[in-house]
C-alpha cells in the first residue's frame, strides 16, 4: 500500500513541477509575442505610414523547400495504413451522428 502512495505521489509532483514549468514558459512567450504585437500595431496604425505587407511567395528572404520523395517501405504502408483507418473511423462517426441528428430533428 505505501509503494502505491509513493508512486502516486511522485507522479503527482512531477506532474505539478510540469505544470509549473509550462506556466512559465507561456508567460515569458507572452511578454515577448506581445512587445513585439505592440510595435506592429503602432507601425501600421500610424497615420501616413510606408507598410506595405510582404508576400512570402515574392519575398527573396522566403526559402521555399521542396518535400522530399518518400521511400515505401513498411513504415510509411502502415502509417498509410492506419491514417485510411482513422478517416473511415471519423467518416462513420460522422454520418451516424449526422443521421441521428436528422432522426431527431425530423430533417429528410
Amino acid at each position: 500500500m505505501e509503494k502505491k502512495l509513493l508512486r502516486y505521489t511522485i507522479i503527482v509532483i512531477i506532474f505539478f513541477v510540469g505544470l509549473s514549468m509550462g506556466v512559465t514558459y507561456q508567460q515569458n512567450n507572452r511578454s515577448n509575442l506581445q512587445a513585439t504585437l505592440d510595435s506592429y500595431e503602432d507601425e501600421i496604425t500610424t497615420p501616413n505610414n510606408d507598410f506595405k505587407p510582404v508576400n512570402p511567395t515574392t519575398n527573396p528572404d522566403y526559402i521555399y523547400q521542396e518535400s522530399e520523395e518518400i521511400d515505401h517501405n513498411l513504415v510509411s504502408g502502415l502509417a498509410q495504413d492506419g491514417e485510411y483507418v482513422i478517416k473511415k473511423g471519423l467518416d462513420l462517426i460522422l454520418d451516424t451522428s449526422n443521421n441521428i441528428f436528422r432522426f431527431i430533428f425530423g430533417i429528410k
